[in-house]
């Protein structure tokens, strides 16, 4: 009906209820008022994501968490909030409204302006489905690669020492040439924020799932964004 709010749908392919609260939370704060931000969890597949098994088995749940939600409330657009973007064209070919993986609106971010950019993440075993999200999107020749963090995810459950492993990722991609950083990931969102404050004054530092609003406003209104 005229007048009424941007309805912007955030799909968690983890089948995890406390990751969707933090994307949803995430992505109001990156929309801001007018816009009104669900969520939605698999029903089934990984809990977490961190490894290309568990990527593709991820994939037709978030189709199927999408078409489920759209029959409860309105969706004018979906951001899928795993990076490596599951489900992408199966959800957007489900729903026939605007979707947006975080991977794809992050690294495009990041290469804009022809910058060269790595992405810092804490999954070292989907290296290789990065380097294929890069591929999709266009960008191989401007991405310098993938820096871990020294502790795989699951041993990463404490916030500062977290960022304090991102932010060495971060310093290592800068001193390779690095003109901008993505952490990759939905749920990093916090530590990313706070590695812009210390360091987005010389190195960009890009979060995915408020690139990926970003993006899906875009989508719905050019003039918006």
């Amino acid at each position: 009906m005229p007048g009424a709010p941007l309805a912007l749908l955030i799909v968690n392919p983890n089948t995890n209820d406390d990751t969707t609260r933090l994307l949803v939370a995430t992505a109001g704060e990156a929309a801001g008022p007018g816009v009104e931000v669900a969520g939605a969890t698999a029903a089934h597949g990984p809990r977490m994501i961190t490894d290309p098994q568990a990527l593709a088995a991820a994939a037709p749940h978030v189709a199927r968490a999408a078409v489920e939600a759209m029959r409860r409330r309105r969706v004018d657009a979906i951001v899928i909030g795993a990076y490596g973007d599951p489900g992408l064209v199966e959800t957007a070919a489900a729903t026939g409204v605007p979707v947006v993986g975080i991977g794809g609106a992050s690294v495009q971010a990041a290469a804009r302006g022809g910058r060269r950019f790595a992405i810092a993440t804490t999954t070292g075993r989907l290296t290789g489905a990065l380097h294929d999200l890069v591929e999709r999107n266009g960008l191989l020749d401007r991405y310098i690669g993938c820096y871990l963090t020294a502790s795989p995810a699951e041993r990463l459950d404490d916030a500062e020492r977290l960022v304090d492993e991102l932010r060495t990722a971060c310093r290592r991609a800068q001193a390779d040439g690095a003109e901008a950083v993505v952490i990759g990931g939905g749920p990093l969102s916090a530590a990313a924020e706070t590695l812009t404050r210390e360091l987005g004054d010389e190195l960009p530092i890009i979060e995915p799932v408020k690139e990926a609003v970003a993006t899906a406003l875009a989508a719905l209104v050019p003039s918006a964004i």
